[in-house]
């Protein structure tokens, strides 16, 4: 039986994986190239809670006008929710500017640093310690539960936090330690990706699955 939900979770990931390499995602987004610290965190924070093509426009002109975290910290909040009032979360503005303060004291050196800034929660500290220090497990959002669910269980999770699921995180624990540390990210991307462009929460495009004939949920013919 261990053989058979490993081979599936290997299966898995080279499917997902083909999916997204092969359309270059990798450069679709500016940030996902950046190994600045500084610009990795901001793009992250810039995230939260939005639409990706509003970050895409939106980032350039933040790091245009704040290219440092020195010069972030002596903005004013207004002059920072200004630039990020595209985003429809002004308040944000105060988040970042004592996030850039922290920065300019010390820059992390290493996955531990970063637990210890201020608005860093633990999807965020995932993420950054995969992209800057290649270490740590795959992060797992609502939209990352939501694919692990359905291909893995059978169910789809419509309520309360389907990524708080201990099963469900250790099911993103095991698949990353499918792979070398330095692909790791990748596979987080491209689990990001499939969740908001395929396994949508409410029509997902099944005729376009990569992993269709894995998934647990469409086998059973279920209901979205």
């Amino acid at each position: 039986m261990r053989g058979r939900v490993l081979s599936l979770e290997l299966e898995f990931i080279k499917r997902l994986l083909t999916w997204w390499r092969n359309e270059d995602r990798w450069n679709r987004y500016p940030w996902r190239t950046e190994t600045d610290f500084y610009r990795s965190i901001v793009a992250e924070v810039l995230l939260i809670r939005t639409r990706r093509d509003v970050v895409t426009r939106v980032y350039p002109e933040f790091i245009l006008r704040f290219p440092t975290p020195e010069r972030l910290a002596e903005a004013s909040e207004d002059e920072i929710a200004d630039v990020i009032a595209p985003l429809g979360l002004r308040k944000r503005a105060k988040m970042l500017k004592r996030l850039a303060k922290e920065l300019t004291e010390k820059l992390p050196s290493g996955p531990e640093d970063i637990e210890k800034i201020y608005g860093v929660g633990e999807y965020l500290r995932l993420i950054l310690s995969l992209k800057l220090f290649n270490q740590g497990s795959l992060p797992v959002d609502r939209n990352v539960a939501r694919v692990l669910w359905r291909v893995f269980r059978g169910i789809n999770p419509s309520r309360g936090k389907p990524e708080l699921d201990k099963e469900i995180r250790l099911l993103a624990q095991k698949l990353g330690a499918c792979l070398p540390p330095d692909q790791r990210l990748e596979l987080a991307y491209a689990l990001m990706d499939f969740s908001l462009e395929i396994c949508q929460p409410r029509k997902p495009i099944c005729e376009n699955c990569p992993v269709k004939s894995l998934c647990h949920y469409c086998s059973k013919g279920g209901e979205f």
